[in-house]
């Protein structure tokens, strides 16, 4: 009689293995929206507009309402500089571009939809003012001091 218990532990073993197995290889992975490897997506945003919980030397901006919060940041000349786009408008399309002075983009992140964070960075920008400014909604519009800019 246990031999036959042993038997039935085992076989149901077996299939608990091959269950698992099978789960396994069948689960799909969807492709972030933000090109970073599954799983390693930041969580929906549920910063107040205007709080940063980003580490130092990262600007954060969220866009809200078809607006910018904040709409006047400053950094560092001559260094590469991080940026957090918070897009908190749910099914909107947004971005963050930076024009200098003479309207010429400087850099322009992806376009997502909402709720959702993107994180990226930018080349380094010479001393001065740039506007940054949503490419989906042109009104969005914000001030970047760069150095003494």
């Amino acid at each position: 009689m246990e031999k036959l218990g042993s038997r039935h532990a085992a076989v149901g073993l077996a299939l608990a293995v091959a269950f698992l197995t099978a789960a396994c290889a069948t689960a799909t992975v969807s492709p972030s929206p933000t090109g970073a490897p599954p799983g390693s997506e930041p969580p929906a945003p549920t910063a107040v507009p205007g709080s940063s919980s980003a580490p130092a030397g990262v600007l954060t901006v969220t866009a809200q309402n078809i607006a910018f919060q904040p709409t006047s940041l400053a950094a560092p000349a001559g260094t590469p500089l991080s940026f957090v786009l918070v897009n908190a408008d749910a099914g909107v399309p947004h971005n963050l571009a930076i024009v200098d002075g003479s309207g010429a983009e400087r850099f322009a992140s992806e376009i997502v939809a909402g709720p959702t964070q993107l994180t990226f960075a930018t080349p380094a920008l010479e001393a001065g003012r740039y506007t940054f400014l949503c490419k989906v909604h042109p009104n969005m519009t914000g001030t970047l001091s760069v150095g003494n800019g």
